[in-house]
């Protein structure tokens, strides 16, 4: 009672004196035994770890079949569990005669959260977790662990270390709650790669499966995508329509929705339809669909022989200010095309020589572009 006082009134040095004046002279006792685990669980509060340690330790090795053993051992795994020494645990649990035994369960379950709780505290603290899924192949947890590490690759930008996990997901557990998130993972993955037909049959996958609203826009956003650099413009403007159709899209990926709708629309040979919705991005050349809006509606014009429009449109990105390099550049060969054209070599020439020698940017295409222009 008097080492209990002391810790109720914050005097944790005395109450360890206490409780080991009660330890030495009534080791036998219940009092005893559970001064002794008190004696551990205030030298943890103090953050005298290595002696609360030893102090669990001796519990158990003292009285291996009491109560107070049982509560010392959970306390004493847990804390190995942290570290990461649940084996050191093991051997000195194996080494003292009835003590509370250690189930291949528990350690699989006591190793993950262990590294689930260094996963939460820092995103980027990986190792636990990766040792967990070394140590325990086809454990209750690895659906689990391969999920946090396959979103913490994604996270640092390692393409190659997310495709892998994702991938460990969708063959291993394909029927788990983690597989819907690792196949939006997965095409992801494949579609950064270049493995359009991959990443294609990944989403579509995807698609049929996803209870989530996110993940069923993740897999139409990635099929529209990967469709509209493989050519099949059908089911871009099919993606796009159901897209556009729901509130789940993002207002940031809108754009890109309607400017990819637009692109597909004029490859179907659907140009007053493309023209309609590219004018209607155009109007703002800050954003990059607008910008690109802007570019590709001039363009339009430009092969279908409206030179005048197509200038007017061109000139408007040009003088617009946009952020976006790569398309102002765009812009400005596309002018230097309208003069060619029109008869003005020398003009045209010029806007090309100027851009060379100013353009901020490294993107070959543009470079190539020009010089193949001025031969």
């Amino acid at each position: 009672e008097k080492a209990e006082s002391y810790v109720a009134l914050n005097r944790a040095d005395d109450a360890v004196k206490v409780y080991r004046d009660l330890v030495k002279r009534y080791p036998t006792t219940s009092q005893g035994r559970n001064g002794y685990l008190q004696l551990a669980i205030t030298l943890m509060n103090q953050g005298n770890r290595r002696q609360a340690i030893d102090t669990y330790k001796e519990v158990i090795s003292s009285y291996p079949t009491s109560e107070e053993a049982r509560v010392a051992s959970d306390d004493l795994k847990r804390i190995y569990a942290d570290d990461g020494n649940l084996d050191d645990y093991a051997k000195f649990i194996a080494s003292v005669p009835n003590a509370p035994k250690l189930e291949a369960a528990e350690m699989d379950e006591l190793t993950f959260r262990a590294a689930e709780k260094a996963y939460l505290n820092d995103n980027a603290a990986t190792s636990k977790l990766r040792d967990y899924v070394s140590r325990y192949p086809g454990g209750q947890y690895e659906p689990q662990a391969l999920s946090y590490l396959a979103t913490a690759a994604v996270n640092a930008g390692n393409e190659a270390d997310a495709l892998q996990y994702a991938t460990m997901i969708t063959e291993r557990y394909p029927d788990s709650e983690a597989a819907e998130d690792a196949l939006a993972i997965k095409g992801e993955a494949e579609y950064a790669a270049g493995n359009g037909e991959q990443a294609l049959a990944t989403f579509r996958k995807l698609e049929s499966r996803a209870s989530a609203s996110r993940n069923i826009h993740a897999a139409r956003l990635g099929i529209m995508r990967v469709s509209r650099d493989l050519g099949k413009y059908d089911d871009v403007v099919d993606m796009a329509d159901r897209m556009l159709a729901s509130t789940a899209i993002p207002s940031t990926q809108k754009n890109e929705v309607r400017y990819s709708r637009a692109y597909a629309l004029a490859q179907l040979g659907k140009g007053d339809e493309a023209v309609k919705e590219w004018q209607q991005l155009a109007e703002d050349m800050d954003d990059l669909y607008g910008a690109k809006s802007a570019y590709y509606l001039a363009q339009y014009h430009f092969d279908n022989g409206a030179e005048k429009k197509a200038r007017t449109e061109v000139e408007r990105l040009v003088d617009s200010n946009t952020p976006h390099q790569y398309w102002l550049a765009r812009g400005f060969i596309l002018l230097s095309d309208i003069y060619r054209k029109q008869g003005n070599q020398f003009e045209a020439d010029e806007y090309l020589k100027s851009l060379k020698e100013n353009y901020p940017g490294e993107e070959s295409d543009i470079f190539m572009m020009i010089d193949q222009r001025l031969k």
